[in-house]
């Protein structure tokens, strides 16, 4: 049998339904798992995995079936004496924190103790062996006897906290590891397969995570959700001291501005081949890298000479970001 983990598409986190990127995401990925031959699916009840679920399930005329245990795994534990996802710590806090690496101490944690994880944890993963029995595999210690061995194909539409968990029952792991140092970008999928080396016993083995090549299909760049600043000193997204969080907030709105200025003073400098991904440089890299970056890529074919008569990227960029 084969599991498919769907994390939602771009999120509007504040309205809990899907950006305009968001449904676009969900478009490609329907396009992409109609091909799939799924027999079932399930979602969260949360809108904005729902929404993604829809396009899929219109396409393949499916009757999604809601679990509320597929909702986001958003219990918190308490750091420092605040409220914090225990799917979300900072690395100097798992350093204290060894055991919540290991598969047979992490809910024994002290930190783990601070909340209803294992309550919440165990609702999850008995929710997720009684839709795997009911196809067929009925969790018997670490594995699954393969009651009904089948090669049909299931789909879950959840998040990224509920992914980590429902990876780290199905592989046997502290979902720590999973969440800190594995990340499955919106609209990602998951791909595990069961294998029954010997007849009745069955394991779940991860072959894919976090697919996008839908999305790369379709033009469409990766969202940077759930992704964190890849270096400290940028304006990517940051959850640090007050100062660094203010600062990429005043980044981000420059870059916002920056992007509207060159698309309503040179709408042709978006019709050059990759436009997807120039706008996606454009509203992720650093504000005084921008030049630097069109010089470095050369985009000669987007010179004003070229025959569709297209005007010139970095002309463009520079122009807009004098006028800020």
């Amino acid at each position: 049998m084969r599991i498919l983990i769907i994390r939602h598409a771009d999120p509007d986190y504040e309205h809990d339904c899907l950006t305009e990127k968001g449904k676009r995401e969900a478009a490609l990925l329907s396009e992409s798992l109609r091909k799939q031959n799924i027999s079932a699916v399930y979602c969260s009840p949360l809108g904005r995995a729902r929404q993604t679920c829809a396009e899929t399930a219109r396409k393949i005329h499916a009757d999604p079936v809601v679990l509320p245990w597929l909702r986001e795994f958003d219990h918190p534990v308490l750091v420092e004496g605040k409220p914090h996802l225990c799917w979300d710590m900072l690395p100097s806090f798992l350093a204290q924190h060894p055991e919540l690496y290991d598969a047979n101490a992490w809910l024994a944690s002290p930190v783990m103790q601070t909340g209803d994880i294992r309550a919440r944890y165990t609702e999850l993963c008995e929710g997720l062996d009684g839709v795997l029995a009911g196809h067929g595999y009925v969790r018997d210690g670490m594995f699954y006897r393969a009651a009904r061995a089948n090669r049909s194909t299931i789909a879950f539409f959840c998040h990224f906290g509920t992914e980590s968990m429902l990876l780290s029952h199905l592989c046997n792991t502290s979902p720590v590891p999973l969440s800190h140092h594995f990340v499955a970008l919106t609209s990602s999928v998951t791909t595990l397969y069961s294998e029954e080396r010997r007849q009745g016993m069955a394991l779940f083995r991860c072959c894919g995570y976090g697919d996008c090549s839908h999305l790369l299909v379709g033009k469409e760049p990766p969202s940077f959700s759930a992704r964190f600043c890849e270096v400290f000193d940028s304006d990517d997204r940051h959850d640090g001291p007050p100062a660094a969080q203010a600062r990429y907030g005043r980044q981000k709105e420059r870059r916002r501005k920056i992007f509207c200025k060159i698309a309503r003073c040179e709408q042709n400098c978006l019709r050059f081949s990759g436009e997807y991904f120039i706008i996606y440089k454009l509203l992720s890299i650093g504000f005084a890298e921008m030049s630097e970056w069109f010089k470095e890529h050369d985009w000669k074919s987007c010179d004003g000479g070229d025959s569709s008569g297209g005007s010139n990227p970095l002309l463009c960029a520079t122009a807009a970001c004098h006028a800020l």
